[in-house]
């Protein structure tokens, strides 16, 4: 028997392994009440830009897509993209991602240690000491 956990249109939804929530985000997609914007990332807001909705909501999105990664380098500063809409981020592999008008520099190192700070969900930013040595 399928459990009717209902989905909360909040702007973002995000993907789940759970076949029920995923059957019930299927559903919302293909009635036009949300749309994908980027790998297992929806939204509700059907009126402004996917660019707009992601640098809005950038680190609740970083906080649940990518569990114990950590705001670095110069993001650790200034938090938020550069000018070239470029966050950084030190995570378990270095690779880039891009996510509408953000590209997400990963960069591979230590998880968060107990004086990095939680700022949203699973989402750290560098200690300042820590943040001194990266930029260096």
């Amino acid at each position: 028997m399928e459990k009717n956990i209902p989905i909360h249109l909040q702007e973002m939804i995000f993907g789940s392994s759970d076949s029920s929530i995923s059957r019930q985000i299927a559903k919302l997609e293909k009635a036009g009440t949300i749309i994908k914007i980027a790998p297992r990332l929806y939204t509700s807001n059907l009126e402004d830009s996917p660019e707009e909705i992601v640098r809005r909501n950038l680190f609740s999105i970083l906080g649940k897509l990518y569990p114990d990664a950590l705001l670095s380098h110069r993001s650790a500063f200034e938090f938020q993209p550069t000018s070239t809409n470029q966050i950084f981020i030190t995570y378990k592999h270095t690779r880039k991602a891009k996510l509408p008008g953000i590209t997400i520099n990963f960069l591979e190192g230590t998880k968060p240690l107990d004086n990095d700070n939680p700022i949203s969900g699973e989402l750290y930013v560098s200690n300042r000491e820590r943040a001194f040595l990266e930029n260096l």
